[in-house]
C-alpha cells in the first residue's frame, strides 16, 4: 500500500507541470530570441511569444507586437511572457522612467541656473570695471582742475609733477586694465 501511495505521490508531482523555475528558463530564452529580431519581424515576436505562453501553459499573447517591443525596452519582457504582475511592473517602470526624467530636467534647471548666475557675475564685472575707469578718469579731472586754481609757478611745477603722476596713473592703470582684461578672459 506504501509503494502505491510513493508511486501515486510521484505521478502527482510529475503531473501538475512546470516548475516555476522551467518557466522562467522559457521566458528567458523567449526573450533573447525576440530582442534580437528585426523590427520589421513582427510576426516572429509574436509567433515566439505565443509558442512560449503555450510551452507554460498560459493564455494566448493578444496584445501585439508594440507591447513585446515596450517590454524589451522596459527590460519586462520575461513579466509580459509569463502573464506575471506585467501591468504593475510596467506601471511602475513607467513611474521610474518618469522620476529620472524629472530628475534630469531638474539637474538641466539646475545647471541653466548656474550658467546664467556666471553671466551676471561676468556682466556685474564689466559694470565695475567701467565704474572704475569712470572714477580714475573723475580723479584725474580733479586733479587738473586743482592745478588750474594754483599760481602759476606752482601750476607748472605742480602740473609737471601731475603730469608726471598721470602719465604713471595711466600707465599703471593700462598694466592693471590689462590684468584685469587677462583676469576676465580667464573667466571666461
Amino acid at each position: 500500500m506504501s509503494r502505491v501511495l510513493v508511486i501515486l505521490g510521484m505521478f502527482l508531482l510529475t503531473s501538475c507541470g512546470q516548475s516555476q523555475e522551467e518557466k522562467k528558463d522559457i521566458a528567458a530564452v523567449t526573450c533573447s530570441i525576440m530582442s534580437e529580431t528585426r523590427n520589421i519581424d513582427a510576426v516572429v515576436r509574436v509567433r515566439e511569444m505565443n509558442s512560449a505562453r503555450e510551452k507554460i501553459g498560459g493564455e494566448p499573447f493578444l496584445r501585439g507586437d508594440d507591447a513585446i517591443i515596450e517590454s524589451l525596452s522596459y527590460e519586462l519582457c520575461e513579466e509580459l511572457v509569463l502573464n506575471d504582475n506585467y501591468d504593475e511592473s510596467y506601471r511602475l517602470r513607467q513611474r521610474e522612467i518618469d522620476r529620472e526624467i524629472d530628475e534630469a530636467i531638474r539637474e538641466l534647471e539646475q545647471e541653466s541656473i548656474k550658467q546664467k548666475e556666471e553671466l551676471v557675475l561676468n556682466d556685474n564685472y564689466d559694470e565695475s570695471y567701467r565704474l572704475r575707469q569712470r572714477e580714475i578718469d573723475r580723479e584725474i579731472d580733479e586733479a587738473i582742475r586743482e592745478l588750474e586754481q594754483e599760481s602759476i609757478k606752482q601750476k607748472i611745477a605742480d602740473h609737471e609733477r601731475r603730469r608726471l603722476q598721470k602719465e604713471e596713473i595711466i600707465r599703471l592703470e593700462k598694466i592693471r586694465k590689462e590684468k584685469l582684461e587677462n583676469e576676465y578672459e580667464q573667466v571666461k
